[in-house]
Formats: C-alpha cells, sequence, structure tokens
C-alpha cells in the first residue's frame, strides 16, 4: 500500500512526530502502572492464581475488541477512535487508582480491555501515511521512543508508590497522560483517507450490522485474514507468549527469588526498556541489512530462546538484569517484522483490520498467561520461565515449518 498523495512529506512526518510523542505518553502512563498491579492486588488479599485471573480478564476483552474496533477504525476513521479510546483509556486509569477493593480494580480493567487500542490505532494511522519501504524503520523509531515510557515509567511508579496513597497517584498520573494524549489527538492529528480505497457495500455498512460480539459473525468477518495469515499469527502467539508468560509475575518473581522491593524492580524493568529503546532504532537498519524480513524473524526467535533459557538459571539479580538487553532486541525485531508482514499480506481496505486481529493474537496471549503464571508460580517462581523457553523453541520450530520467505510472501498476497 502506497501513503496518501493528498499527504504531504511535510504533514506526514508532522503527524508522526505527534504520534511518535502520543506514543511516549501511552507507554509512560503504562508502564508506571502495570508493574504495581500485582503488589497491590496482593494487598487486597488474592493469591498468585487470583491475581493471574484478573490480569486475565484484560486480555480477554481485548482478544474480541481489537480487531472489531480496528475495523470500526477503518470505516469512522482512525482519529475518532483514537479519541475515544484516550478518553475512556484515562477514565479507566482513574478508577483503578481507586480501587480499594477487588471489584473495583475489575471494573477498572475490564474497562482498559474495551478501550486501551491506543497504540495499534496509532499504527494504523502510520500505515495510512507511510510508504511500505519506510514503514519498519518507522514503526522500529515508533516502539524506540514509546519504549522511552518503559524506562521512566517503572521507576517512576516505583518512587511514588512508596509513598502514602501511592498506588491511587500512579494511576491518577497515567490517566493524566491519557488525558494529554486526547487533547494533542484532538488539535494536532487530522483525518486522513488512504488514496484510492473503495469500501465494500458490507464494509459500509460494518458499524450497523457487524459491529457485535457474537463469535460466527465476529469469525465470518474476519475469515479471510485469518485463512491467510494464520501461520504468522501462530508464530505472533508463540513468540508474544513466550515474553509474556516470563513476564507474567516477573516482579513477584524478583521480590522471592532476589528479595527486591518496588524500586529496584522499577530500575530492573527500565534497564530492559532502554535496551528496547535502543533495539528500535537499530530495527530498520537490520532489516536493510538482511533484506530479507522472514530471516530477521527467525534469527529473533532463535535469540529470543537462548536468552529466555539463560533466565531460567540467572544466578543472581545482575544477570536477570544484563539479559533483559538481548531479550529486548529479540522482542523489538520480532514486533517490527511481524506487523509488517501482517500489513503487507493484508488488504489496503483492512489495515485496522489486521493489525486489531494482531492484537487479539496478543491478547489471546495476555488472558491466558497470567491465569498460566499464576498457577505455576504457586509451585516454583520460575516455572513460568521454564515454560517461556519452552515456547519460545516451539516458535523456532513453527518458522522452519512455515518459512516467512519473499516467494511464499507474494504467493499468499496473490
Amino acid at each position: 500500500m502506497k501513503a496518501c498523495s493528498n499527504v504531504t512529506d511535510d504533514h506526514r512526518k508532522r503527524i508522526t512526530y505527534i504520534l511518535y510523542v502520543v506514543g511516549f505518553l501511552d507507554f509512560l502512563g503504562v508502564a508506571m502502572v502495570v508493574p504495581l498491579i500485582p503488589r497491590h492486588t496482593k494487598e487486597l488479599g488474592t493469591s498468585p492464581t487470583v491475581i493471574g485471573l484478573i490480569g486475565s480478564l484484560y486480555g480477554g476483552i481485548q482478544l474480541f475488541t481489537g480487531p472489531i474496533l480496528g475495523k470500526w477504525s477503518d470505516v469512522v476513521g482512525r482519529r475518532w477512535s483514537l479519541l475515544w479510546c484516550f478518553s475512556f483509556s484515562a477514565v479507566g486509569y482513574a478508577v483503578l487508582g481507586f480501587s480499594a477493593t477487588l471489584s473495583v480494580l475489575v471494573i477498572a480493567r475490564f474497562i482498559l480491555g474495551l478501550f486501551k487500542h491506543t497504540m495499534s490505532l496509532g499504527k494504523a494511522y502510520m500505515a495510512d501515511i507511510t510508504p511500505k519501504e519506510e514503514r519498519p524503520a518507522v514503526y522500529g523509531r515508533l516502539n524506540s521512543i514509546s519504549g522511552l515510557g518503559f524506562i521512566i515509567g517503572p521507576t517512576l511508579g516505583g518512587h511514588i508508590a512508596e509513598t502514602e496513597d501511592g498506588f491511587n497517584s500512579v494511576c491518577l498520573l497515567a490517566a493524566i497522560m491519557f488525558f494529554i494524549s486526547y487533547v494533542i489527538t484532538w488539535y494536532c492529528i487530522t483525518p486522513v483517507e488512504p488514496d484510492n480505497i473503495t469500501r465494500t457495500e458490507s464494509e459500509g455498512r460494518f458499524v450497523l450490522e457487524d459491529l457485535n460480539l457474537n463469535p460466527f459473525t465476529f469469525f465470518k468477518t474476519f475469515r479471510h485474514i485469518l485463512v491467510g495469515q494464520y501461520d504468522l499469527f501462530i508464530i505472533k502467539f508463540l513468540m508474544g507468549f513466550a515474553v509474556l508468560v516470563y513476564r507474567s509475575n516477573f516482579s513477584l518473581m524478583l521480590e522471592h527469588e532476589y528479595g527486591t522491593g518496588p524500586k529496584m524492580n522499577g530500575y530492573i524493568i527500565s534497564f530492559g526498556s532502554a535496551a528496547g529503546v535502543i533495539s528500535g532504532m537499530l530495527v530498520g537498519k537490520v532489516i536493510e541489512i538482511y533484506k530479507h524480513e522472514g530471516k530477521v524473524l527467525l534469527h529473533a526467535s532463535i535469540l529470543q530462546f537462548i536468552v529466555i533459557l539463560a533466565l531460567t538459571f540467572a544466578p543472581n539479580m545482575w544477570v536477570v538484569m544484563f539479559l533483559q538487553a538481548p531479550l529486548s532486541f529479540a522482542n523489538a525485531l520480532s514486533r517490527v517484522t511481524c506487523a509488517d508482514l501482517s500489513i503487507r499480506r493484508g488488504r489496503a481496505t483492512e489495515v485496522g483490520a489486521v493489525i486489531g486481529l494482531s492484537q487479539s493474537v496478543m491478547s489471546f496471549a495476555r488472558m491466558i498467561t497470567p491465569a498460566i503464571g499464576g498457577v505455576i508460580s504457586e509451585f516454583s517462581y520460575h516455572g513460568p520461565c521454564i515454560l517461556a523457553a519452552f515456547f519460545a523453541l516451539s516458535g523456532i520450530f513453527t518458522l522452519i515449518i512455515f518459512p516467512q520467505d519473499e516467494a511464499v510472501l507474494k504467493k499468499k498476497i496473490n
């Protein structure tokens, strides 16, 4: 898909930079809160299994709402979709800040599960305005700049959390971040329609007919995308599951095995995020050197497996901290290559739907990994890491069975 010819280079760059800023604020707000949720939930008197189940609620809701909101954005436009998601995400984090009971916490996670699709919608907007040859580099920079939020967020959130009513303050600050993003989007981002897009009659009626959670209608609406990209979705799930299950109870594992606290956990997570920022900046150059996204994805999966295996036997927290760098590098490579391959294999009218379905793959992983990680952690806090290594290895074998080379890509597109 070409970039919109009705968007000048200066306009496209301005929108891209604005989306970088919005992505940074998005990740900053999330990174301040997410590492604190397991600890806050535990303080409400729950077990690791319940903590995992509550985490699964978020992913379970996003499993269905991701493709629906993505498809909706294809119809009504990216800007309005972003505005709705930013506003309700701000509400969700504000409610989370006042979650003195488990029921209120569940309500907050439910709201966020419905509407926290801001990054995927931002990527869809970028896909509309960015030439395909520039897309990996643009996505890499987006991941890097937004990843800065994961450097600052955990440390900032950890420090604030140790003050009186710290969790409440952190959540309200995150809500402010999303409100600021809403204001920026309202005043600085203009609607853009990709060129040569002829919407089908069914797409024109989508809002009235297809916007429902009936599973049969859901799969019928997105069937051709699922059929055309099932192999890539499987690969994305396996690699994503490996990272997510490893991180599912990461903070609790650090506290139990190495005696760390919120501040030290924040430093460790921030170090990994810093490595992710640097990695994201290098993704475009790495793909340019390889000239083959399939090989990049395969080598990233191999690196992921080796690092997770090493993390399983890490003797101290300093080794754990050091290994966050190569893990972040592998994750950055796989995220960008999977996203770009999915868009290239989809239709120009369905960028939002493709990204939404891709997001749903990760949402499914997010739905099951907290529960699985919580149950395994009842027996051993290193259990999630062992399971992660198994899934990373499965990702390697799947890439060997379904190679993502150019010949296969062209065949699937045609």
